[in-house]
Formats: C-alpha cells, structure tokens, sequence
C-alpha cells in the first residue's frame, strides 16, 4: 500500500510545484512590464527591483500556496481517473480516506509552512519592504528627469536639455536647501551614476555659483569635473508606524491601546485573525477538491460537472471568507461568522470523503 501513497505524493507534488512556478512567473512578469521602462531609460539596477519583488514573494505565497494546491489536486484526480488509477485503487478495497491521505499529508504540511510565512516570513518582508519603498522614492526619485522640463526634486530644481539613458546635456540645477546659501550649477555635459546605494550626478565642464543670501554677494567657480549626490539616504526617518501587515503577532497583541484610533485597533484585531487563518486555506481548498473529485461515478472522460462544482464551492468559501474579514473590521461580533464559515467548510467536504464508493 506504501506504493500508491508514493506514487499520489509524488504527482499531486509535481503538479503543485509547476502551478506554483507558473502562476509566480505570471505575476512577476505582469508587474515587471510596467517598470523596463525604469530599468531601460531610468537606469535603475536590474537587482534593486528583483529585491522588491523577492520581498512580495511570502504575502504571494500565502495566496499562491492554497490556489496551486487546489488546481494539482483537482488536475491529477482526474488524470488519474482517466486512465482508470482510481478505479483500480477503489476495487483493490481502498476508500476515499484512504486515497486523499496522501493529498491531505501535503495540504498539512503546506498550512504548517504557511504558518511560518503568516507569523514570521510575512511581517519580516513588508517591514522590509516599507523601507526599501521609502529608500526607492528618496533616491530612485531623483533620476526621474525628463529633457526639456524644470523638475523639482527635494528643494533641488533640475533641468537637462537633452537626455539620452543616463547621459545628460546642457544641465542647470539650483539647490536653496541651505537657508544661507543657494548653489547654482551649470555644465555642458553630465550623467547619472547609480553607487552603493547613492544616485551621483557627474557633471562636465561647467561652473558653480555660490549666492550668499545674508551677505548679498556671489562666488562662482569653474570646474572640469564636479559630482552632486542627489541621494537622501541620510534624511530618511527609520521611525515607522507599522501598519497592521508589518506587525509581527506579538506586536499585535501587545499594542499600546491609548495610540491608535478605534478604526487601527480594529485592523489589528482582524489582522491577528487573518495570520491564524490564512494558512487554514491549503487545508480546506484541499478536502474541497478531493471531495469533489471523488465523487459519484468514474469514467474515461473525468467528471466535468464536478470539476465546476469544486471551483464554485471553493469560490463561495474564500468570498465568505473575505467578506467576513471586512465585517469583523467594522463590528468583533461579526468574528463568529469567520469560523461558522471555517467549520462549516471542513466538516462538509468530510462528510462526502467518509461515505464510501458506491457499489
């Protein structure tokens, strides 16, 4: 009997892995068309936004997860009816527990990895993630220059007459962030450079003009090569509130009440919800297509009907599910529902896998 449980394991597994990479590709490559444009003429670094969309991966897992499960169970059933598997394993005197054990021996195994996704991974990456956002609009901001416009950059006014990539010409920049001094820069030629974590403009052959507000008198300088670093790095401020999805479980729960207004307390209360929840999703997705797919008479041609009746049952559940979090978040007596909801999609599923084959 070891046999077939390594046999189910190993193609319900196989299925899962490639949803899971097709379903992962499609949505980085959906997100990734609308920034070449940066990456090509904006000269953003191919690996800073790889590291972005690296930091989105455990919130996409926790919905990638249960979906990907749901289709690798639903596809290698029917695969495996088709060529008359089930059939085989029904007549050698196994019952639906039986041939789902394998299927639900993943779908545990899963909710457990997403538990560590939803208490641990997920807060990490969005904490990280808030930062790396925060330094993306500080630094990659400042090499968003169009030719021919002013554009006002952190008290920094720019203009290029001509831009092709990173290489600039007939450049003014005007800096008054000092309030006892303005800096006028002129040059012929320039380009932007992005290092360490720093975006350097590399001006060539121009001047420097110095204007003393206080004292009403100028400097000017001339000089063959100058660099301007038009990072702020240094003016970021660390200090975040974090929103609910950046919390960690224990940062949740233990939360100064008096800081926060009724409408943030009440997307904690959900939140802490959602991460003990969340991962429940493989599990259930999972008894939903298995008690699905084994249901009623087998044949060559699979069951279609039941196929729909899977997707729309688990359709209901997740917008249940959804809805449920939106009412918790105006009212805490609405949290019975969520799990009316849980309960009520666990325990029907297994009442189909108990009753047996039919004779």
């Amino acid at each position: 009997m070891l046999i077939y449980k390594r046999y189910l394991l190993n193609k319900i597994t196989s299925y899962f892995l490639m949803v899971v990479m097709v379903l992962t590709c499609l949505i980085w490559f959906t997100r990734a068309i609308s920034f070449i444009k940066y990456i090509t003429e904006k000269g953003i670094s191919i690996s800073s936004f790889l590291h972005l969309f690296i930091l989105i991966l455990p919130w996409l897992a926790l919905l990638i997860i249960p979906i990907s499960l749901f289709i690798a169970i639903i596809s290698s059933y029917n695969k495996m009816i088709a060529s008359n598997e089930i059939t085989i394993l029904k007549n050698s005197g196994l019952d639906k527990i039986k041939i789902t054990k394998p299927a639900l021996t993943i779908a545990t195994l899963l909710c457990m990895f997403c538990y560590i996704i939803s208490l641990y991974l997920m807060p990490m990456s969005n904490k990280l993630l808030r930062e790396s956002r925060n330094n993306f609009q500080h630094n990659y901001a400042n090499i968003m220059i169009s030719p021919g416009i002013f554009e006002s950059l952190n008290n920094i006014t720019i203009y290029a007459k001509e831009r092709n990539g990173n290489n600039l010409s007939g450049i003014l920049l005007y800096d008054n962030y000092n309030k006892e001094n303005s800096l006028t820069l002129t040059a012929e030629s320039g380009k932007l450079l992005y290092n360490n974590g720093e975006i350097l403009m590399l001006l060539d052959k121009g001047s420097l003009q110095k204007f003393n507000f206080k004292e009403r008198n100028s400097e000017i300088l001339n000089f063959d090569n100058y660099v301007v670093n038009l990072s702020q790095n240094k003016n970021i401020n660390n200090k975040h509130k974090w929103k609910a999805s950046e919390r960690y479980i224990d940062e949740l729960i233990n939360i100064d009440k008096t800081k926060f207004s009724k409408k943030e307390l009440a997307r904690f209360r959900v939140e802490i919800h959602q991460r003990f929840t969340y991962p429940l999703f493989s599990i259930i997705l999972a008894l939903i297509a298995c008690s699905y797919a084994l249901r009623g008479e087998f044949n060559r041609k699979g069951s279609p009907k039941n196929n729909i009746y899977s997707v729309i049952t688990a359709c209901c559940f997740i917008a249940i599910t959804m809805a449920s979090y939106d009412l918790m978040e105006k009212s805490a007596k609405y949290n019975i529902l969520l799990y009316v909801n849980l309960i009520f999609f666990t325990i029907w599923p297994l009442y189909f896998l108990k009753n047996n084959f039919r004779k």
